[in-house]
């Protein structure tokens, strides 16, 4: 994938933080919280034939405002279940993680004879994007940081796409079960709740919680290449 000129990447991002701090400074001064723009979300989608669609729209323009996935993915089991809720909340995260990698590509540059250590460093993760994905997702870094620092990269979209699709599975279980705990309006102060799906929501996260911890011991993180080799 080409890369913007570099002038055309210095006004895309000038004018991307701009619309980030413009979005967030306006929820923040009207008091708007990421559940309560998501529980306006799930009124325009409870009972409308476009429901799905304004709920994939939602996704598709996440990344770019930087909007948490949690919230939507607990709206995505309150609106069509934990089944559906599931599928759909995978296909969207999906959908939501390749427009944020798709973006950072256009803003990412060639890698040649890597001489300092976070080029190299760029340069492991690239050849090892699949793992370096999947154990980013399973120990709960931030999505759209994996994201956007995979596409810089310029980790293959297959190995990226697949390690994402397997990775996100059990903060996404977790989320969805927790949503469709819920019965009833979501803008109640206490509204009721499935004790089943709730357990089950907290048997999935603290699995995922341990699974987290095991790998981080066993896959610690460092700023150089395995063994210290150099790259060819």
């Amino acid at each position: 994938m080409a890369t913007l000129p570099r002038a055309t990447k210095l006004i895309a991002l000038a004018f991307w933080l701009a619309l980030i701090a413009a979005f967030w400074w306006y929820s923040q001064a009207q008091g708007l919280s990421p559940l309560y723009l998501v529980d306006r979300l799930v009124d325009l989608m409870a009972d409308n034939p476009l429901g799905l669609v304004i709920f994939f729209g939602a996704y598709a323009v996440r990344p770019l405002l930087l909007f948490p996935f949690t919230p939507l993915s607990m709206a995505a089991g309150f609106v069509f279940g934990p089944l559906l809720g599931m599928l759909y909340a995978t296909l969207a995260t999906l959908m939501s993680a390749i427009i944020g990698y798709s973006i950072a590509r256009l803003f990412g540059y060639r890698l040649t004879e890597p001489r300092t250590g976070a080029q190299r460093l760029a340069l492991e993760l690239r050849r090892n994007g699949f793992e370096a994905v999947l154990i980013s997702r399973l120990i709960f870094l931030p999505g759209d940081l994996v994201n956007y620092a995979s596409g810089l990269v310029g980790v293959g979209l297959g190995a990226f796409a697949l390690a994402t699709a397997i990775g996100s599975v059990p903060g996404l279980l977790g989320a969805v079960l927790l949503g469709a705990s819920f019965e009833g309006d979501l803008a109640q102060l206490r509204p009721a709740i499935d004790t089943r799906l709730l357990l089950a929501s907290g048997a999935v996260l603290l699995g995922s919680l341990a699974l987290s911890y095991f790998l981080r011991r066993r896959h610690r993180i460092s700023g150089a290449p395995r063994g210290g080799r150099e790259a060819p």
